[in-house]
């Protein structure tokens, strides 16, 4: 399983790893200036290794590993993570590390401050035209429905992470190999401000309340805004299924729920189709503003860290990779 633990979000730097190590009993931080060594080194573990791994993606490179963790052996291996409870230092000789959220500019933060302004004013539209008690009427029974006895062998664990964010390329997800083998997906259709997130809220604290471990997966624009909820043990999520992670069912036990219809916004996209046009016109503009910039931020770093990587010598990563796995 695929997923994201840290993000460069409107509200700066994003880190979850604390949440996703806290039930782990031995955390290697893998001390490697380059990404790309450390990616080689933490596939090499897996391919090399029995069990299964959850997969750490590294924020803004969906293709680079920044983490393993294997929840049967309660082991992770996490680069540049200080607070691991051991270490593996991969060479010094590399140069300082690089973290890829440092080159983020103060140009770009700012845009990712103006983005959340006009988000904001997008929900406003929709806030002030709601049918609040009818919204929560439906969304209490939703809750009843899916959560109708304690857990049987959980204690309200709570992992909190990140599904996809934004990259150079646009926003990449992982929610369908995060999903794949849940026997019930809820997608949640709605508009900005109709309630998705406060929805996930309730219902995550009704399954901790009775027991159930769960996965909660915020979102990377505005991280505190919930995105996605999963329930293994009883096969079942609730997802935010909007632009820009918008999906619809394809297979069996995939369900819609329409909070546009029960927050009575009917006739409401008609109604202000001038303003919600200009509103998501400006949104447009200034994602794809972002986007560029950090098509620079990664060209910087892709740069230099490629061509030190031809440089490394294969024997010295596997001789990493065996110190690792003795440690673990």
């Amino acid at each position: 399983m695929k997923y994201y633990i840290c993000a460069n979000t409107s509200c700066g730097y994003w880190d979850f790893t604390e949440d996703n190590v806290s039930d782990v009993t031995k955390t290697i931080n893998l001390k490697c200036a380059n990404q790309y060594a450390a990616d080689k080194i933490l596939r090499m573990i897996c391919e090399s290794s029995k069990g299964n791994f959850d997969r750490i993606i590294k924020e803004g490179t969906p293709a680079i590993l920044r983490g393993i963790v294997s929840r049967e052996r309660r082991v992770a291996v996490i680069s540049n993570y200080e607070s691991a409870s051991d270490s593996v230092d991969f060479d010094k000789s590399l140069g300082a590390n690089v973290d890829y959220a440092l080159l983020l500019s103060p140009e770009v933060q700012d845009l990712y401050t103006k983005a959340k302004k006009i988000h904001d004013d997008w929900e406003k539209i929709y806030i002030g035209n709601m049918d609040f008690p009818r919204l929560d009427s439906y969304c209490q029974s939703i809750i009843s429905s899916l959560v109708k006895e304690k857990s049987k062998t959980g204690t309200g664990k709570v992992y909190k992470r990140f599904f996809g964010t934004t990259t150079p390329g646009g926003n990449v997800n992982f929610i369908d190999d995060i999903t794949a083998d849940l026997k019930e997906r809820y997608f949640i259709k709605g508009r900005p401000g109709t309630g998705k997130s406060t929805f996930l809220k309730k219902l995550s604290c009704a399954l901790t309340e009775n027991g159930y471990t769960i996965e909660q997966y915020y979102c990377s624009f505005d991280p505190y805004s919930l995105d996605m909820v999963v329930c293994r043990e009883m096969g079942v999520c609730v997802f935010d299924s909007t632009a820009p992670h918008e999906k619809f069912p394809e297979r069996e036990g995939d369900i819609i729920l329409d909070f546009y219809e029960e927050s009575g916004l009917g006739g409401i996209d008609e109604k202000y189709a001038r303003e919600l046009g200009e509103v998501k016109n400006s949104y447009d503009a200034i994602i794809k503003e972002i986007n560029a910039k950090l098509r620079e931020c990664l060209a910087v770093l892709d740069e230099r860290q490629k061509k030190e990587f031809e440089t490394i010598d294969e024997g010295f990563l596997e001789s990493t990779v065996d110190e690792i796995k003795k440690k673990l």
